[in-house]
């Protein structure tokens, strides 16, 4: 059914009001603010994100924007509360988005939801106090390949006049699909592949960071994390990371010894871990990677 065209006229007022009115709640020093819608259309619930914000604060801080993990058709950026207050904690603006799950949908959808989250963030990021020159992407799992992709396909931030060049970096975490069309994927992903995005060769190439990268296109850099038990996310991350530098792209690959896919997860919100050190060494440093 399609929306009432008065309600779609008033619609950008009411989500201006939902911005400004959403409750915050208050824990140790952190502004949280839940369910805030980042789609004008308002088609799903499921296309909110939660702010964590360190209060109070003096000048803009860095903003770094997390894509749960799940395999395309799982998870939920209430799970991501500890991640959000360790990062805010830290003087990090902690943005946990939700985006649109398979059986239900497929490509792009998943994809096409994150980005149009992270073009929201870009809009409003002096609004929420963040930095515009330090708006971070990372995700996990099936997130880490959705951050990888919207930062190396420019057409889908594209559409909101928008470039991957915005992001200062991206951050996948532990990730097996930068190729999802590679002969030798990882058995224990390939059911939730083919639901998430057929088995038409042309539509998993498309859909796979790696076989975006080319030549004469701006990429922001990447710190790529990757667990050592985990054979092929390690053969692809360390493609993925060759394929970027050799085209022109900032890279690195560090491969975190004997943690397992969840702990990965769990250590970037874990004080002294090998994951979470990287990550906040990266965002707190005073210049790109290089």
């Amino acid at each position: 059914m399609r929306p009432n065209p008065h309600y779609r006229r008033i619609l950008p007022l009411l989500l201006l009001f939902t911005f400004f009115v959403t409750t915050e709640i208050s824990a140790a020093d952190i502004a949280i603010r839940y369910d805030i819608p980042y789609n004008v259309d308002l088609t799903d619930p499921l296309q909110q994100l939660d702010i964590y914000t360190p209060t109070p604060h003096k000048g803009r801080l860095p903003l770094l924007i997390h894509l749960h993990g799940g395999g395309w058709r799982m998870g939920d950026k209430k799970s991501l509360d500890e991640h959000g207050i360790f990062y805010a904690e830290r003087g990090i603006i902690f943005v946990a988005v939700n985006y649109r799950l398979s059986p239900e949908v497929t490509h792009p959808t998943h994809v096409g939801d994150c980005t149009t989250a992270v073009a929201w963030v870009l809009r409003h990021v002096i609004k929420l106090g963040g930095d515009p020159q330090r708006v971070y992407l990372s995700g996990h799992s099936a997130g880490a390949h959705l951050a990888a992709l919207l930062a190396t396909d420019p057409r889908y931030l594209g559409r909101y006049d928008l470039s991957p060049a915005r992001l200062r970096g991206v951050i996948p975490v532990d990730s097996a699909a930068f190729d999802l069309a590679a002969e030798n994927q990882d058995w224990s992903i390939r059911r939730y592949i083919t639901s998430a995005f057929g088995e038409e060769i042309t539509t998993l190439r498309a859909a796979s960071p790696l076989i975006q990268v080319i030549r004469h296109r701006a990429y922001p850099p990447f710190l790529i994390l990757v667990s050592s038990l985990r054979e092929n996310a390690v053969a692809q991350s360390q493609l993925f990371t060759a394929r970027l530098s050799m085209n022109g792209g900032i890279a690195v690959c560090n491969v975190i010894n004997d943690l397992s896919h969840s702990a990965m997860n769990i250590g970037m919100a874990e004080e002294e871990s090998p994951v979470s050190t990287a990550i906040l060494g990266w965002i707190n440093a005073s210049a790109p990677l290089q």
